[in-house]
């Protein structure tokens, strides 16, 4: 840790400082510890994570018809919480209707029955949404990840979304782990 001396009392920012006593005939100095700031990196475009001090740009995002959307990032967070509520039987699945196509509904109800099948009594009391990760496809579609920890087993799905009528639509899902 760098040491800093000033020969005056200086007026910082954080608090004012104060001379110290001259000791053995030298003059008197203040001296003060300074730390050096720690750089903080954005680790992505999109998302630099949910316990991070630094939070990405936030462009305004639009679809093509210039409607605003939702980061795609914080979205992916809400859907992976709403399919796993879904495959788990808190929540129905005409729930997912308006933020999905007809061929993703498909597949989540296979990925119901799946589950069913895996977990078929299991009570399941905490979902934790761990991290996650978007990035552009295309000018008006998002791939994105996310993983969730279940009586501490870890279950990743993955998302592709497109921007349409000012909202994100899952076109694609899939979970590894069912």
């Amino acid at each position: 840790m760098p040491t800093l001396t000033i020969r005056k009392p200086t007026d910082f920012s954080n608090g004012v400082t104060r001379p110290t006593k001259p000791q053995n005939n030298q003059s008197a100095q203040v001296k003060r510890t300074c730390k050096a700031p720690k750089v903080k990196e954005i680790c992505s475009l999109w998302f630099a994570g949910p316990q991070s001090e630094v939070k990405a740009p936030n462009p305004q995002y639009l679809d093509a018809e210039g409607l605003p959307l939702p980061n795609p990032a914080q979205w992916t967070r809400t859907a992976t919480r709403a399919v796993f509520e879904m495959l788990m039987g808190y929540r129905i699945l005409s729930t997912q209707n308006r933020w999905t196509d007809l061929q993703t509904q498909r597949k989540l109800k296979e990925l119901q029955a799946q589950w069913q099948q895996k977990h078929p009594s299991k009570k399941i009391s905490l979902i934790k949404v761990g991290g996650s990760h978007a990035a552009m496809a295309g000018p008006f579609s998002v791939e994105s990840s996310a993983w969730v920890k279940i009586n501490g087993t870890i279950h990743t799905l993955a998302i592709r979304l497109e921007a349409k009528k000012g909202r994100w639509i899952m076109t694609s899902v899939d979970i590894l782990n069912v």
